[in-house]
């Protein structure tokens, strides 16, 4: 069985990025979107976004956003109540 692409990407802050951020967080935008990246907390983002824009977005020649090491952990389920 193969995994089937997803059309989504986690992206964080990277070292240029956090230091760029100095502790508060780093907002990219455009006309179609806005997305605000905070030091360790990964942003899930459509991949098309990552490729066109997001991946090119550079201070001082480093890029400040890189993809998430792993997934994001999948939202947790509801506990069921026993009897």
């Amino acid at each position: 069985m193969t995994q089937k692409p997803s059309d989504f990407v986690q992206v964080q802050l990277s070292a240029a990025g956090i230091a760029f951020a100095a502790g508060g967080p780093v907002r990219v935008s455009n006309a179609h979107f806005s997305y605000e990246f905070s030091p360790g907390v990964p942003v899930r983002v459509l991949t098309s976004e990552w490729s066109r824009m997001l991946a090119n977005e550079t201070v001082g020649g480093k890029s400040i956003l890189e993809i998430a090491a792993g997934p994001a952990a999948p939202p947790a389920e509801p506990e069921e109540k026993g009897n």
